[in-house]
């Protein structure tokens, strides 16, 4: 039995500061920098009427006797004229928007991405992943580890992860840009 395919994940652009140019910079190195396999779809709001149009829609392919859901298409690269509805908006604002995501639709919906204020300065992604109680924890990591890091993330290392990147801004006196408190697991005692 072979694991199913992991879905894209949604990039929120939250930043005015953020150009097209710069999107696609971001598509393109984590694209790189992950054996050339794209992970994010760029969130954009085409219709009122259907605001997941940007979504990829769910399909299917068969394996054996059995049906298997594919993860999606992946953003390659922005178009000139695109324009983020989410400038402005918070995680949370990007967080509910997920919530409402309908079952045609294939992306994360408990992970996601967003650039923000500090991306082109720190050359970071910020990675939220969305607790069962629907509170947000959020960590920056840099654009060329990302797609490794989703990765790690989805295998429960969040927590120490953040963490960590709380631990190295206080001792390097550097700003913290995260968001939430680490679970205390064991690690902790």
């Amino acid at each position: 039995m072979a694991g199913a395919a992991i879905p894209p994940f949604p990039l929120f652009v939250l930043s005015e500061d953020i150009d097209v140019d710069y999107v696609n910079d971001v598509l393109r190195r984590t694209t790189e920098s992950n054996y050339n396999v794209h992970v994010f779809v760029v969130v954009s709001i085409r219709e009122e009427s259907y605001p997941y149009a940007c979504g990829p829609q769910r399909a299917f392919t068969k394996v054996g006797d059995e049906s298997r859901v594919l993860s999606g298409e992946c953003m390659i690269a922005v178009p000139d004229s695109y324009v983020s509805p989410f400038v402005g908006k918070t995680l949370e604002d990007c967080a509910a928007y997920l919530s409402g995501t309908p079952e045609d639709i294939v992306w994360e919906t408990k992970f996601f991405c967003a650039l923000d204020k500090y991306s082109k300065e720190d050359d970071t992604v910020t990675l939220v992943r969305i607790l069962l109680d629907d509170t947000l924890h959020a960590i920056p990591e840099k654009t060329s580890r990302v797609a490794g890091s989703l990765m790690t993330y989805l295998r429960d290392d969040y927590e120490r992860s953040l963490e960590r990147y709380q631990r190295i801004c206080r001792r390097e006196g550097k700003p913290d840009r995260s968001v939430g408190v680490p679970w205390t697991g064991p690690w902790n005692s």
